[in-house]
């Protein structure tokens, strides 16, 4: 049954629409003013709503429903005002008066009540129907109304008292519609078995009889202006009758029956609705109507609607889809999607802009006219990700042609065209203030770009995998990422911009920090050391050296050590860059350097696997003296005292000086010739010295001034060796006639020759009971001074140039065999070892008190040794005579100049065991132990005070090429060849190998790694030219930094465990700053979506390994955890407010559950037609937006779930993100991105 009346647009456009049999009746009336404010869905009813109808003034609206009731809303927000309670049946039909004060309702119960619309109980109480009420009509004067129903009659009653006027009677079947005319002249009605009767309303006589069809009336509706009558049936036909009453012109036939009926231009047209679908415009013509059809409705068409000004056309189905057409050309204006059965009812605004359309399923909606979405064309591939700003008036989009674009909003023109990624663009996402944007791409890059010119911003790098998602936290200084590695990463804003440190020419292989970072040094190939401020990134200075390229660095508060490839150490002071002296190893290359933390010690590794503890050097001492070339020298035995002899004023001299301070102590003058020996006695009050005038002389040094206490004329050539026997009373001499003579110092009395050497003698040196003399006859022999017996005779290859005892007798020390030192056991002549180093032959050796150490001294410098014959430390002195050892262990030297030199030595003690090249070192804090690793695969332990090896760590395959320790000294990293990085925990040494207790995957060969203060951060850097930044807590990469395009050679993590300094093989270094604050495992899987509440405290990840987590923000720690069961997640998104997580499945399931402090609640479960492919929240209204893999956009309650919105989208969308004031979204299709208006207010 359908009843169709027309009224006057401008002042009330209704259009009542009825239900086909057992369904009800609604009528929906439109105002002007109705549209002025933004209504909402009206809710409250329990059951079907039957009817609705508006207040002429747009104001209100009033419903009634199977639940017995009606209800009165206010238009402008949808606020429920009263209910209006009291039929004890359903509701049928309702009218409101054209004051809009009453309101008119007919029941199930055969009542018919009037109500005030502010009042909740009724004025009046009709009763006289006996059965259900299906209408009820108003006069448009007001005075009276007319009621109808299944008690075939209908009547006419005087609303001001109530009174009935008239009861029609004449149907016999139940009485379906009823119409009034405009002019209140006529009442229509009509029955379930065709009948139509026209009555006199003044009289209540029936005027006119209409046989209209053979089926029950569904429509009547009299013409506004002109005398006709249009009425539809349920035999498919609709006709119209001109008045007064003449024989019906019937409309062409229809494939299905006709359900809904709208007559077009003052009656000449009419739009037709049928069972099967159809719709279609007729023109009544003369000779024959014409028909033209409406594409695109698919089933029955329940409800129908032609705006006021006869434009536009809407029809409605049985699945709760609403089609919109152009009336004059059947051009299709899209549809709308929401209600989820039946739309009973529809309804066209005067400015045929908004609609209204009540369904089955119990509610009203309020739509905007749909409008086709618009596209965003520019990608050359598809769009991945889309963004709205905060303001609206940008749209951001991430495409897979590895662009991002910021658009206009307002007239979709490219504002900006941002390159850079190297990847896939996955994410995008503006900054809450709308001035920046951050975009992420699959290589695992994120990039910070000015919105208002496009400009980079900075870029922060993750794992090294697509980031699946981002997002600002409110406040602009924090972003969160997640990733497909399932990692979900905390970045601190903004972003500082990596310096370049300037200078380099080649390659920078070595960085540090100093401890506190406010200063950083670098090394280069070049040769190049320099010092910078990290935090300008401006040169402090260069440290100026001439070694070549530089092989290892250190920092310390005190000194700046830098090694290099001729096994040199050179020190300069880090304040002002003054030199504070080298350190000659006796090593090759010096491989890394690691100071001591109290700074006054120095390890160093080298190729040949040796650790080495040195003390910092001290610069030597230089005393000049007289001008001199100095032609022989020696040394008291406390080092105190040094005797040169050479040419002073044409004569042969002899000049004793105080080695502390240099001062003349004497000069002794006799010598004819040149002096060519010196020996002091051990008492020092003796001095003895040879020369090529065949004599020698000792002299007193005791007395005042030194004069020569006796002239020894036994030999006949050229004295070439003197020495003191132990008191001082002998003396031995040699000379080039290869005799070797002892005498008395007292009166020149010949002891006794020692014969043996067959060429001559060039050295003599007497410790305790044995002499050892070096002859050119290759031999050094061992004399008893007692008796001058022969001990033994050691052998040599070339001539020793000099041989001495050592001060416990139990070792001679030999120079001159092919530039050798040899060391023999003097009990027993064994070679103990062979030194080699010197260039040159050695002219002077010195064992030092303890015999525990020796120097020698060639033309090529000075070399100490172990008395093992371990090479212990060169000395950068040159042309040196004589060396000895003073009192304070410092090597004195004198040179042929008459100068006089003291050496710190530095060397503390070596570590052995390492079979190859040591890359590696690092001082526990309180440096009581030392950790090495190097190419032979090896981490090692060691004790600093002895040198001990207490401990080992396993895990490289490779050779460990750098080493670390924490700076809390609780966690020992390594890194490798075998493109690993390894941690151990420091405890307590232990015999048995410790095993790495993670292991951090490198992309390719370690070169370097730093780890932080407290051991949570590693930085390492290797041949994929990246730094890595890993969190050890779960071995998760924390940041990669790509300032470099060769590899990273060396890297350092400052104390404030942000700032790192890097050295590349692409000739730069590099401070920059670590913007990740934390990185969390968040799952086993790719992290599928990322969503952050609106206030920022709280995060929701959703996971391949079917994990949804809540995180705290402030913390990242997990709040809550839920598994999705069977299916894995799709998408996630979390209510802003935190009340609600919304979760996708990939078994088309929609689940919302409810988040509380206590957890995740109940879920409400939407069952979708087609996979989700991305979620979305408006704040303010609660929208759920769902992008579907079936080409539909959803929009659902989130309270609820309740579908309140689909649109057909043109292909599968995704990336769905709400406009700020949720009219619109935007959404990602192929190579565009579109603006879909949504329609439903």
């Amino acid at each position: 049954m359908l009843t169709l009346t027309y009224r006057e647009v401008l002042s009330m456009a209704r259009t009542v629409v009825s239900l086909l049999p057992l369904a009800c009746l609604l009528t929906l009336a439109f105002v002007p003013s109705a549209f002025s404010q933004d209504p909402l869905a009206l809710t409250g009813h329990q059951d079907a709503v039957s009817t609705a109808a508006y207040s002429p003034d747009g104001n209100l609206i009033v419903t009634g429903s199977f639940d017995r009731t009606l209800r009165v809303f206010q238009a402008a927000d949808g606020a429920e005002l009263r209910v209006l309670d009291g039929h004890l049946g359903q509701v049928l039909s309702v009218a409101v008066s054209a004051d809009g004060r009453r309101v008119l309702s007919g029941s199930r119960d055969a009542t018919v009540k009037l109500w005030d619309l502010y009042i909740p109980t009724p004025l009046n109480r009709y009763e006289g129907h006996t059965g259900p009420v299906r209408v009820v009509q108003i006069s448009a004067d007001g005075a009276w109304f007319v009621t109808a129903g299944d008690d075939q009659l209908a009547k006419i009653w005087n609303r001001a008292d109530g009174m009935l006027l008239h009861t029609l009677t004449g149907h016999e079947a139940k009485i379906t519609q009823a119409s009034i005319k405009p002019d209140g002249t006529q009442i229509a009605t009509g029955d379930e078995a065709g009948l139509v009767q026209l009555w006199d309303p003044k009289t209540g006589t029936a005027v006119a009889h209409i046989g209209a069809h053979t089926a029950a009336i569904t429509g009547l509706s009299f013409h506004p202006t002109t005398a006709s009558l249009l009425t539809s049936a349920a035999d498919g036909t609709a006709k119209l009758w001109t008045l007064p009453t003449s024989v019906p012109a019937p409309l062409p036939p229809q494939s299905g029956a006709i359900t809904q009926v709208i007559s077009v231009q003052d009656g000449k047209q009419v739009v037709t609705g049928t069972s099967d679908g159809k719709v279609q415009l007729l023109t009544l013509t003369a000779a024959a109507p014409t028909a033209r059809a409406f594409a695109g409705h698919v089933g029955a068409v329940q409800s129908m609607v032609l705006s006021a000004d006869a434009t536009l056309l809407a029809s409605g189905n049985e699945t709760g889809a609403i089609r919109l057409w152009n009336v004059a050309d059947g051009a299709d204006r899209l549809s709308l999607m929401g209600h989820t059965g039946p739309v009973h009812a529809l309804a066209v605004n005067a400015t045929s802009d908004k609609l209204a359309s009540a369904g089955e399923d119990g509610t009203v909606r309020l739509w905007r006219l749909p409008a086709a979405a618009s596209p965003f064309v520019g990608h050359t591939m598809p769009v991945q990700a889309t963004a709205t700003s905060a303001d609206g008036k940008w749209i951001a989009t991430g495409s897979a042609d590895k662009t991002v674009r910021i658009w206009n909003a307002a007239d979709q023109s490219v504002a900006q065209t941002l390159p850079g990624h190297t990847a896939t663009v996955g994410a995008v996402r503006f900054r809450t203030d709308n001035m920046q944007l951050a975009s992420a791409d699959e290589s695992g890059a994120i990039q910070l770009w000015n919105v208002a010119d496009g400009k980079p911003q900075g870029t922060f790098h993750g794992p090294a995998a697509p980031v699946t998602d981002i997002a600002y936290l409110p406040d602009g200084k924090t972003m969160l990422s997640s990733s497909d590695a399932g990692t979900l990463t905390w970045w601190q804003l903004p972003s500082l911009p990596a310096k370049p440190l300037a200078g380099h020419t080649t390659a920078v292989s070595h960085v540090a920090f100093s401890a506190d970072g406010k200063l950083a040094v670098t090394g280069g190939a070049d040769g190049s050391l320099r010092l910078f401020d990290p935090t300008s990134g401006q040169a402090a200075r260069a440290l100026t050296s001439t070694r070549g390229p530089v092989t290892a660095l250190a920092l310390a508060p005190q000194a700046v050590a830098a090694g290099y490839a001729e096994g040199i150490i050179e020190c300069w002071n880090p304040t002002d860059g003054t030199e504070l002296g080298a350190v000659m190893t006796p090593a090759t290359t010096i491989t890394d350097l690691a100071f001591h933390p109290q700074g006054k010690q120095l390890a160093s590794a080298d190729e040949a696997g040796t650790i080495r503890i040195w003390n910092l050097p001290t610069p030597s001492q230089t005393l000049p003296g007289s001008a001199m070339t100095v032609t022989a020298a020696t040394y008291s035995g406390d080092g105190t005292l040094v005797a040169l002899a050479g040419t002073a004023g044409g004569r042969p001299t002899i000049m004793v000086r105080d080695t502390a301070q240099g001062t003349l102590k004497s000069t002794q003058l006799g010598h004819t010739s040149t002096i060519t020996t010196l020996a002091f006695s051990s008492d020092k009050t003796k001095l003895v010295s040879g020369s090529a005038d065949k004599t020698v002389r000792v002299w007193n040094l005791a007395t005042p001034n030194a004069a020569e206490a006796y002239l020894y004329e036994g030999h006949t050539a050229a004295i070439t060796a003197v020495a003191f026997s132990t008191n001082g009373a002998q003396v031995f001499s040699a000379a080039t006639d290869n005799s070797l003579k002892q005498w008395t110092t007292a009166d020149g009395t010949d002891v006794r020759d020692l014969a043996g050497h067959t060429a001559a003698i060039r050295s003599l040196h007497l410790v305790g009971n044995t002499l050892v003399s070096a002859s050119a006859d290759k031999t050094v022999r061992l004399w008893n001074p007692a008796n001058g017996a022969l001990l033994r005779s050691l052998p040599h290859t070339v001539a020793p140039t000099v041989a001495i005892v050592s001060p416990d007798g139990k070792l001679i020390a030999t120079g001159g065999d092919g530039n050798a030192v040899k060391l023999f056991n003097a009990a027993n002549g064994a070679l103990v070892a062979t030194l080699t180093g010197h260039a040159a032959p050695a002219t002077s050796l010195a064992f030092h008190a303890d015999s525990t150490r020796l120097i020698s001294c060639a033309t090529d410098g000075v070399r100490s040794w172990s008395a093992t014959g371990e090479p212990l430390e060169r000395f950068p002195a040159e042309a040196i005579r004589a060396v000895a050892w003073s009192a304070q262990t410092t090597v004195l030297g004198a040179d042929t100049k008459n100068g006089l030199h003291t050496i710190t030595p530095t060397f503390v003690n070596a570590f052995t065991g390492h079979t190859g090249p040591v890359t590696g070192l690092a001082f526990s804090p309180d440096g009581s132990t030392l950790f090495s690793g190097g190419d032979d695969k090896t981490v090692r332990r060691w004790t600093t005070a002895d040198g001990k090896q207490v401990g080992s760590y396993t895990g490289p395959s490779a050779a460990v090429t750098s080493l670390s320790l924490s700076g809390d000294g609780k966690s020992l990293v390594a890194g490798s060849v075998d493109k690993n990085v390894y941690t151990w925990p420091v405890a307590a040494a232990t015999a048995t190998p410790v095993p790495a207790a993670s292991t951090f995957v490198h992309p390719g060969p370690v070169r370097s790694v730093s780890a932080g203060p407290d051991g949570t951060r590693i930085a390492s850097g290797g041949d994929d030219h990246a730094i890595t930044v890993w969190s050890t807590a779960d071995g998760n990469v924390l940041e990669r930094l790509l300032h470099h395009t060769l590899p990273v050679l060396d890297v350092a993590l400052a104390a404030d465990n942000q700032t790192l300094l890097s050295g590349s093989a692409d000739k730069t270094a590099v401070v920059s700053s670590v913007a990740a604050i934390r990185v969390l495992a968040a799952a086993e899987a790719a992290i599928v979506g990322l969503s952050l509440s609106a206030d920022g405290t709280t995060a929701a990840t959703a996971s391949a390994d079917k994990r949804i987590v809540v995180w705290n923000t402030a913390d990242g720690k997990l709040l809550h955890e839920s598994t999705t069961g069977a299916a894995a997640p799709t998408a996630v998104a979390l209510h802003p407010d935190k009340s609600q997580l919304a979760i996708a499945l990939a078994d088309m399931k929609l689940n919302l559950l409810p988040l509380t402090a206590q957890g995740l609640g109940t879920a409400v479960t939407v069952t979708l037609p087609a996979a989700a492919t991305d979620l979305a929240y408006h704040a303010e209204s609660g929208k759920l937006g769902v992008t579907c893999a079936d080409k539909q956009l959803r929009v659902f309650a989130s309270s609820t779930g309740t579908l309140l919105e689909q649109i057909a989208m043109t292909d599968v969308a995704s990336n769905v993100a709400f406009s700020t004031t949720g009219d619109t979204v935007v959404a990602s299709i192929a190579n565009t991105a579109v603006r879909q208006p949504l329609a439903l207010e």
